[in-house]
């Protein structure tokens, strides 16, 4: 699995872009705006590199369509391992602590919360930079 964290720019102050990350595939974690850039972090879930950075151009395009642009740290793509271990984990201790406040619908819901929270985790935790990707539309004036 493959984390992403993306930084746009935002001139015009468009909406923000976490509709056309989930347009592409991309499952957003994380953002948040710092003057005029936005920064995202995304889960991806597609097997290959390849498959990653064809959803990073697509994203690209539907940004630049809102005026959005960026520069040659457009992306970072992190290479997540051992995501099943965060996972099994936050699902087991979220059901613990659901049971012991609300019984049998408590622990189900508390192991849906805590695979999520192990998910997240993991993410954060268990990552390798793999490529930086740069912007891939061209300026035009």
């Amino acid at each position: 699995m493959y984390k992403v964290r993306l930084k746009l720019e935002n001139p015009e102050k468009a909406k923000n872009s976490l509709e056309d990350i989930r347009k592409v595939g991309l499952i957003p974690v994380f953002f948040t705006v710092s003057g005029n850039y936005e920064l995202y972090e995304a889960l991806v879930p597609f097997k290959t590199i390849s498959d990653v950075k064809e959803a990073l151009v697509d994203l690209a395009y539907l940004a630049s369509k809102k005026g959005k642009r960026s520069d040659e740290r457009y992306a970072i793509i992190y290479e997540v391992k051992n995501m099943d271990l965060g996972i099994a984990l936050g699902a087991a201790l979220g059901a613990l602590g659901g049971y012991a406040l609300g019984h049998f619908l408590g622990s189900v819901l508390g192991a849906l919360g805590g695979a999520a929270l192990g998910a997240i985790a993991t993410s954060l935790l268990d990552e390798r930079p793999v490529e930086v990707v740069p912007w891939p539309i061209a300026v035009s004036s």
